[in-house]
C-alpha cells in the first residue's frame, strides 16, 4: 500500500476493543479502513470499509488490495467532488 503512494497506519493495540478503534478513525476522518484478521488471512482476503459512498464492507483478495484501495479512493474522491460541485451549482 505504501508503494502505491498511500499513507498507512497499522493499529495493533490489543488493549483497545475493535469498536473503539473504528470510532477513533471514523472521527479522525480516515477515508478507508482495511481489516485483516486471522480468518481473513486464512481465506487470503481483507475487508475494506469506506467512510462514505457505500455502507457495506467489501471483501478483497490480498493480492489485489493495493490496486483496489487506490481505485476505490479515487472513485470516492470523484463522488465527493461531483456532489460538492452539484451543491455549488444548484445553490447559486
Amino acid at each position: 500500500l505504501k508503494s502505491s503512494g498511500l499513507k498507512v497506519k497499522v493499529d495493533d493495540r490489543d488493549y483497545v476493543r475493535n469498536g473503539a478503534k473504528y470510532f477513533e478513525y471514523e472521527r479522525k476522518g480516515v477515508p478507508l479502513r482495511i481489516e485483516v484478521g486471522p480468518r481473513d488471512l486464512a481465506k487470503g482476503e481483507c475487508i475494506f470499509k469506506y467512510r462514505s459512498g457505500t455502507e457495506e464492507k467489501i471483501a478483497i483478495s490480498l493480492d489485489g488490495a493495493a490496486s483496489a484501495a487506490v481505485e476505490g479512493l479515487e472513485n470516492m474522491q470523484k463522488q465527493l467532488y461531483d456532489a460538492a460541485l452539484e451543491r455549488l451549482t444548484t445553490g447559486i
